[in-house]
C-alpha cells in the first residue's frame, strides 16, 4: 500500500500565495481608491482572507505512507509553502501497536497518532495531520494500519 498526496500539495502550494496575492491587491485597490466607496473589494478580501485561514486551520499536510519491506514509513510535511518542517516515521512492524485517528472540527480536521512498542512501553508519536487524505485514501490507511495492528498484538 502506497499513498502519496503529492499532487494535491503541489496545487494547495500555488493556492496558498495566491489567496494572499488577491487578498493584498483588493486592499491596495479599496485603500487607493477610497474604501467607502469601495466596501465590495473591502468584504471581497475579507471573503480570501478567511478561506486562506481556514486553510491554515486544517493543516494541510503532504503526506506518504508506504509499507512495502518490514516497516512502515511516513513522510509528511505542511502543505504551506512558507511553513517548511520535513518529517519522517519508520516504525518497524513488528513494534507497530496501534492508532488512533482524532477528528475534530466537523471532522473537518483529523490527525493520526501512532503508537508503538518501545523499552519503557507503549510511546505514541505526536499527531500527523491528514486532513488531505480524501476518503478513499483515509480507508486505505487504517485498513493496512489495522492488518499490521493486528499483527503486533
Amino acid at each position: 500500500m502506497q499513498i502519496d498526496t503529492r499532487i494535491k500539495t503541489s496545487q494547495l502550494k500555488i493556492t496558498y500565495p495566491l489567496l494572499l496575492i488577491v487578498f493584498i491587491i483588493l486592499i491596495l485597490y479599496s485603500l487607493i481608491n477610497g474604501w467607502q466607496e469601495n466596501l465590495m473589494y473591502i468584504y471581497a478580501s475579507s471573503l480570501f482572507l478567511a478561506i486562506y485561514l481556514f486553510l491554515l486551520f486544517l493543516k494541510l499536510y503532504y503526506f506518504y505512507c508506504n509499507d512495502d519491506k518490514n516497516k512502515i514509513v511516513i513522510r509528511f510535511y505542511h502543505s504551506h509553502p512558507f511553513i517548511r518542517e520535513y518529517k519522517a516515521i519508520e516504525i518497524p512492524k513488528e513494534f507497530f501497536i496501534g492508532y488512533r485517528i482524532i477528528n475534530s472540527f466537523f471532522g473537518l480536521r483529523k490527525d493520526l497518532i501512532l503508537k508503538v512498542r518501545a523499552k519503557n512501553g507503549i510511546t505514541e508519536y505526536p499527531k500527523i495531520s491528514i486532513s488531505s487524505l480524501s476518503k478513499k485514501e483515509l480507508h486505505s490507511l487504517m485498513e493496512t494500519l489495522n492488518k499490521y495492528k493486528k499483527q503486533a498484538n
